[in-house]
């Protein structure tokens, strides 16, 4: 696996409703928090990324963060968190959970699956704006926290 510096390893959101998907890359893109974020709107793109095929058979970075929507239309989130765990490259990638389930079952299942956040989505579109900027804002501290005393795993 290359090294990148975690800064300069993309974002990977997974939703598949597209406002709150281009709201979450506004978010991060608009407060540079993240010079690289790539959006997808399914758990199979998702699946294609990790096994590298298809349109990302090149893909050469590995995500600093994962941002993963539960309900997808075409698989559960859950199954994709699965899937990101058993990866050998993308086992260790932090992923959050940011979806409209309040389902403790749901939170329950991704606290298992080593899932590193659970954040419900608010309903209120001020409200999401707010709650996608501060999850921005605390994961772009985090990074560079971890950057500058070097002590990350992902480097």
């Amino acid at each position: 696996m290359t090294s990148w510096p975690l800064q300069e390893r993309p974002i990977l959101i997974v939703e598949d409703n597209p406002p709150e998907r281009e709201l979450i890359v506004a978010a991060l893109t608009d407060y540079d928090l993240s010079r690289n974020v790539i959006a997808m709107s399914s758990g199979t793109e998702v699946m294609d990324f990790i096994a590298r095929r298809g349109d990302h058979q090149s893909r050469n970075a590995v995500p600093a963060l994962v941002i993963l929507d539960l309900d997808l239309s075409d698989m559960h989130g859950l199954d994709v968190l699965k899937a990101i765990r058993k990866d050998h490259e993308m086992g260790a990638v932090p992923v959050v959970i940011f979806s409209g389930s309040d389902s403790a079952l749901d939170a329950a299942v991704a606290r298992e699956l080593r899932a590193d956040g659970f954040i419900v989505k608010p309903t209120d579109f001020r409200d999401l704006q707010t709650t996608v900027r501060s999850l921005a804002v605390f994961w772009a501290s985090q990074v560079r926290t971890t950057s500058s005393m070097g002590t990350s795993k992902h480097d």
